[in-house]
């Protein structure tokens, strides 16, 4: 069978035919051409578009899963009738938004964090509960980068793709919606950048949010492990932790008559109560059980395999089971990370400069919580507010 090709031979036609939805959204309903002509102010000037209209222009490229900027063909200078629904006379071209990109410096990329932090505050009944407790997640993603005069890129942790030169790009979501972002060289680690972030993240919350301080969970994994910067932590935290040689949970593990409590069908656990570790920590450590996805389901001939990990935290008053499901909660990062690189391409950076890359995976977050809220509101009159904040964004 032959492909099927459509083309729009009508100038006031677009290919990209949910953009107006998306120009609309974006226009009437969260005022962001608005919010960027007020709050970025960069010297450099372009003819044709304002610093508000390209900033608009970016997000909405991303949104339309434009893979890179530098790709645009003629075909998009076309466009007039996306143009008029704009309200501009004809699109940029693709060096317009290079030298876009490139005009950015670490007090423009300030700039934008702000703003965003604007925008999602003046729409935080959008995706803040109404009560805690609220969940903070932070990773690190390692992106991979094409060339080797890239500002910052060194040889780091590059699991993917040992040997490339690589930036690591710091996340922080809060309760499910982007609030920290920033661009480090490659050989930064997750324990380096945890201080730092933590501390700006925590001002940015209690600035921007009416949210209880003692309500506030951070969740972390295994690459977070240091009892140096979890002992000066101010907040509760659930972490996946080592297998200390201490706890003994090999010969746990091996023993026929441990009790293992119930979470579903295919995990259980052991919560071993509050230990004192030789790191100076004293923290409840509970031991998961979990059955390996490729012995789902298993022969009954066959012996299941399971996969053992510690979960360690402060929080005593939670059970084994809720430890386990705020736990199980930071999913919501790692496929945040996913989605933001396979719809959004953030793993494209634009440009050989490392102010011009962190500018564009702002407006790549820009381009997500523009999604999230869009979904929310699409759903608004079907489900309640408790049962849209129980969505994965």
């Amino acid at each position: 069978m032959q492909k099927l090709v459509l083309e729009f031979t009508k100038e006031d036609f677009s290919s990209y035919t949910l953009s107006p939805l998306l120009v609309k959204y974006m226009e009437k309903f969260l005022h962001m051409e608005s919010l960027f002509e007020a709050n970025l102010s960069i010297k450099k000037r372009f003819s044709r578009f304002s610093i508000g209209k390209l900033s608009f222009l970016s997000v909405l490229l991303i949104l339309l899963g434009i893979e890179r900027f530098s790709h645009l063909s003629a075909q998009w200078v076309r466009e007039t009738g996306l143009a008029k629904v704009i309200g501009i006379r004809s699109l940029p071209r693709k060096t317009t938004f290079a030298d876009f990109l490139n005009s950015f410096s670490g007090y423009h990329t300030a700039q934008l964090k702000r703003i965003h932090k604007i925008l999602i505050r003046e729409h935080r009944e959008e995706w803040l509960p109404s009560s805690g407790p609220y969940f903070i997640d932070l990773d690190l993603s390692t992106k991979s980068v094409e060339g080797k005069k890239i500002q910052a890129a060194t040889l780091g942790y590059n699991k993917k793709r040992k040997g490339r030169l690589c930036l690591q790009w710091s996340r922080a979501l809060f309760c499910g919606i982007p609030f920290w972002s920033k661009l480090f060289s490659g050989n930064t680690n997750s324990k380096q950048s945890l201080r730092e972030d933590l501390r700006e993240l925590m001002q940015e919350i209690t600035a921007y949010t009416p949210v209880n301080k003692s309500s506030i969970v951070i969740r972390l994994d295994g690459g977070y492990w240091s009892p140096e910067l979890l002992g000066e932590l101010d907040y509760p935290f659930i972490i996946h932790g080592p297998m200390l040689k201490e706890l003994d949970l090999k010969t746990l593990i091996k023993n026929k008559k441990t009790a293992w409590n119930a979470y579903s069908d295919t995990t259980s656990f052991v919560d071993l109560g509050k230990r004192d570790l030789s790191c100076g920590l004293c923290l409840r450590v509970i031991l998961v059980r979990q059955l390996e996805r490729s012995q789902k389901p298993y022969s009954k001939n066959s012996k299941p395999k399971f996969i053992y990990y510690p979960i360690m935290t402060d929080l005593t008053h939670w059970s084994g089971k809720g430890v386990i499901r705020g736990y199980r909660g930071r999913q919501v990062i790692e496929s945040h990370f996913k989605e933001v690189n396979q719809a959004f391409y953030s793993n494209k950076l634009p440009s050989g400069r490392l102010r011009a890359n962190e500018a564009f995976l702002w407006f790549v977050t820009f381009a997500y919580t523009v999604s999230v809220f869009f979904k929310r509101n699409s759903l608004t009159n079907l489900l309640s507010r408790d049962e849209l904040q129980k969505l994965p964004c």
